[in-house]
């Protein structure tokens, strides 16, 4: 069963990025029969399907214990205090300050 779930998209260290990845890795899981592998196996599932910029990340975290690297719920805490977090205040600025320019259609993809 596993072969047949498509792996989850590599994950973007952006608050978007994260809170994706978090919801297509938990389905992930679930839909691949993971939910009862042991914590350290799920932990290897995730660096291989993460991507190269968060296997980087992942060998800079700091642990309290040895072996909470193996430990998915620590993992998955640590990826998440590590992705910014979005300024309300600043997206409203740069929507607001976004002056169409001429020839441009109101729709650009």
């Amino acid at each position: 069963m596993p072969d047949t779930v498509p792996r989850p998209p590599p994950l973007e260290l952006s608050a978007d990025g994260w809170k994706r990845f978090e919801f297509d890795w938990k389905n992930y899981l679930v839909a691949a029969e993971l939910t009862k592998k042991p914590s350290a196996v799920k932990v290897a599932i995730l660096l291989s399907v993460c991507g190269p910029e968060a296997q980087d990340r992942f060998k800079s975290f700091t642990w309290n214990e040895d072996n909470d690297a193996c430990d998915i719920d620590k993992v998955m805490k640590k990826f998440e205090e590590c992705t910014p977090v979005e300024n309300t205040t600043v997206e409203r600025f740069k929507f607001n300050s976004r002056q169409q320019k001429p020839g441009e259609p109101i729709k650009e993809d």
